[in-house]
C-alpha cells in the first residue's frame, strides 16, 4: 500500500507537479488532484502507479503475478465469447489467457469506477483481439456510462503481468 503511494508520488513529480496527501475514495481508489488521474496496483513485494493528466483521459492499472494455475475462476470473470476463445487454446496457454483478461478487466474497473461511482462487473466488459501488447475492449454498460474511447495494453514481465487502460468521455 505504501509502495503504491510512493510510486504515485514519484510519477506525479515526473509530470512536474507536487502531490499532497493521497487519500482513498469509498471504492479504495486514490483521490487525485482535479488535473490528474492516478491508479495504483500492488502485490506483496511490488507496487506500481500510473498517472496521467486528466485532459488525456482517466487511467487504470493492474498488476498480477503468475502464481498457480486457477483456471476454475474463468466462469466468474469471462463472458461466453471469452470462454470460447480461451477453450480453443491449448491447455498450457489457457491460464495466462484467463489471467490476462482478468487483469485488463481490473484495470477497466479502476479507470471507470471513480467516475461511475459503482461496481463494474466482469460481465460488463469483453476483451478480444489480444496481440502485441494491446487488446480491444467492448463495454456493456448502461447508456451514458460508456466512454467514447477506451484502450487497453499489457506487458508480461518476469514478475508477472501489468495491464493499463485509458478511457475518455470527450
Amino acid at each position: 500500500w505504501i509502495g503504491g503511494r510512493l510510486a504515485a508520488r514519484a510519477a506525479v513529480k515526473a509530470l512536474g507537479t507536487d502531490l499532497g496527501p493521497l487519500l482513498s475514495d469509498s471504492f479504495g481508489a486514490p483521490i487525485a488532484p482535479a488535473s490528474l488521474t492516478i491508479s495504483i496496483a500492488h502485490k506483496e513485494r511490488l507496487a506500481i502507479a500510473l498517472v496521467a493528466r486528466r485532459k488525456h483521459g482517466v487511467v487504470g492499472v493492474d498488476l498480477e503475478l503468475l502464481g498457480r494455475d486457477r483456471r476454475e475462476i474463468a466462469p466468474k470473470i469471462l463472458v461466453e465469447t471469452e470462454q470460447c476463445e480461451v477453450s480453443a487454446l491449448s491447455e498450457h496457454r489457457q491460464w495466462t489467457a484467463i489471467l490476462l483478461r482478468f487483469a485488463i478487466k481490473e484495470a477497466i474497473y479502476k479507470a471507470l469506477a471513480p467516475r461511475l461511482q459503482r461496481y463494474i462487473g466482469f460481465e460488463e466488459a469483453c476483451i478480444s483481439n489480444i496481440a502485441n501488447g494491446g487488446a480491444t475492449v467492448h463495454l456493456q454498460l448502461k447508456p451514458g456510462d460508456s466512454p467514447k474511447h477506451i484502450e487497453a495494453h499489457y506487458n508480461w514481465m518476469p514478475e508477472g503481468l501489468v495491464t493499463t487502460v485509458r478511457a475518455r468521455w470527450d
